[in-house]
């Protein structure tokens, strides 16, 4: 009988717990700003991942559109500050459709492949760039257009609990 009392209590415990744990959304996302002058600047989210964890856990998610994949994975810990201390790895990977020809008459597809690793504290609510890069492209018959890639974290509290 006094197993049977333990068990339920661990039961109740365990459901409380469970029932009352914080889940907070990891959302990365990927976005360009492009201008073919100062005054002409537009800034567009090329893509977006998110995951749903708990603090000291680990996550992880993979997303494959078409010929894009994306992966995010680490871990989410509390500071004694109030904020947070993310591990946390972003892979995008996008086929460009192109293949490298080999002599003995191989094919391998070229793959674009960018990635980030990093260790960071954040803010919840606060979104902070993890990569950052600048270049420029070039368009047929138009003048060459500065564009720069951010790869952006944002952590916040999941409301769909």
């Amino acid at each position: 009988m006094r197993w049977l009392i333990i068990l339920v209590a661990a039961i109740d415990w365990s459901c409380n717990t469970i029932a009352h744990a914080e889940d907070f959304r990891l959302r990365v996302e990927t976005v360009e700003r492009g201008s073919d002058s100062e005054k002409d600047t537009k800034e567009v989210v090329l893509n977006t991942i998110e995951v749903v964890t708990r603090p000291d856990e680990k996550f992880h998610t993979r997303v494959v559109i078409g010929a894009q994949t994306l992966v995010l994975s680490g871990k989410l810990e509390r500071n004694d500050d109030g904020g947070f201390k993310v591990q946390i790895r972003h892979l995008s990977e996008f086929d460009t459709g192109e293949f490298v020809t080999f002599a003995k008459g191989g094919k391998q597809p070229i793959i674009d492949r960018s990635s980030v690793s990093t260790t960071l504290n954040v803010v919840s609510g606060t979104p902070i760039t993890l990569s950052q890069s600048v270049g420029t492209r070039s368009k047929p018959g138009k003048n060459p257009e500065k564009s720069e890639h951010r790869v952006v974290l944002t952590i916040s509290k999941d409301e769909e609990t």
